[in-house]
């Protein structure tokens, strides 16, 4: 027979109160929620994204074997030359003298690298005695071993002295400091005016001689200029 009172009865499974309903069930850790939405969201997106690329991948190997082809049909003259802009090389004549070359842009066009051509060179030479003669063109073709310069185009020589000479080609040894042309040529300076088929400039930039078939019109007063 039961004891009487209520400190021994234990109540009826159907009397405890649910979990959640009232009671104290056990707690979800915080943001529990908000980690169950984003993988909702990332793992259908992961799976898209895997999806594509398997499909996709077949493409990106064929684009990738294109590319390598091209490369390799590359000669290797294409990518062996050697371009400067804004290009200059500096130097000494057999005297000691600075000379420098200077052009808008150079590209090395010999297999051993000697000869640059050059788009608006210009040579800078200074002479004995401190005085300077500049040549420029449109296109030159410059030698590094053996210090000339060939210009083609539109050729100008110009001297401190004053006078100038224009013709079409010259060849300038600028480690000698010397020039020459076989080219028509016309000069004017203090002296006067003078034409002829080619010219020559010697003695370290002292002379200048016109060749050939020349005529020379004199200024006044230019025995004191010649």
């Amino acid at each position: 027979m039961a004891p009487a009172g209520h400190d021994g009865l234990r109540a009826a499974p159907e009397d405890r109160a649910p979990a959640g309903a009232g009671g104290q069930g056990p707690r979800r850790p915080r943001g529990y929620s908000g980690f169950v939405r984003l993988m909702k969201i990332f793992l259908p997106a992961a799976a898209l994204i895997l999806i594509a690329l398997v499909v996709a991948w077949p493409q990106i190997q064929v684009v990738e074997e294109e590319v390598r082809v091209r490369f390799a049909a590359l000669k290797a003259s294409a990518v062996d030359q050697i371009e400067m802009i804004n290009a200059r090389y500096f130097g000494t004549n057999e005297e000691n003298r600075p000379y420098a070359v200077t052009a808008t842009r150079a590209l090395e066009v010999s297999e051993d690298g000697d000869i640059v051509e050059l788009e608006n060179p210009k040579a800078d030479m200074n002479m004995e005695g401190g005085a300077w003669v500049m040549l420029n063109g449109d296109k030159g073709y410059y030698s590094k071993s053996g210090g000339t310069l060939r210009l083609k185009g539109n050729v100008n020589l110009f001297h401190d002295k004053g006078y100038e000479f224009h013709t079409s080609e010259a060849l300038i040894h600028v480690e000698q400091g010397d020039a020459e042309g076989d080219k028509p040529v016309q000069g004017a300076g203090s002296f006067g005016h003078v034409t002829g088929e080619g010219f020559v400039l010697t003695d370290k930039g002292k002379r200048i001689r016109v060749t050939g078939k020349s005529r020379l019109i004199l200024n006044q007063g230019a025995n004191e200029a010649l």
